[in-house]
């Protein structure tokens, strides 16, 4: 299967089965119910988009903007991207980044970034060859309640 068979819409709360799935592979962090991943769907700031091979979902991007004060431009974040394993190395995440890439340039955005966890070395990979370079090192801290 191509690339040429890759349609992406915006994901629907009713796509909650899917995108559960979908965020799995991510890795065991990331794992959620299909009832969690609808109700995020239904309150997330992130603007979600399906790839769909016919009515099959192959992969996940969701996408966030924002305007930082030391920029003086629009930033474009890819907040997720995955493909479902099956379908890797078919040209599912090429197709998805582009799409990506594409509307967050049209919401304006001058900069896009990512980031990714530090084992991830294929999804570094894959980054890189669609242009990203490593430019910083993110620091995570985990807030208690």
């Amino acid at each position: 299967m191509g690339v040429n068979r890759i349609a992406i819409r915006r994901a629907k709360p009713t796509d909650g089965r899917a995108v559960a799935e979908l965020l799995g592979g991510l890795g065991k962090d990331f794992r959620t119910t299909p009832v969690k991943a609808a109700r995020r769907l239904r309150t997330t700031t992130d603007t979600v988009f399906l790839a769909m091979s016919a009515q099959d979902p192959v992969g996940l991007v969701a996408v966030n903007t924002c305007r930082p004060v030391h920029a003086g431009h629009r930033y474009g974040r890819i907040m997720s991207i995955v493909v479902r394993q099956d379908m890797k190395r078919h040209g599912v995440g090429r197709a998805m980044m582009r799409f990506a890439l594409a509307h967050l340039r049209r919401l304006g955005c001058r900069k896009i970034e990512l980031t990714s966890r530090v084992y991830r070395s294929g999804a570094h990979r894959f980054y890189r060859a669609m242009g990203f370079a490593a430019t910083s090192v993110r620091f995570s801290r985990t807030l208690g309640r």
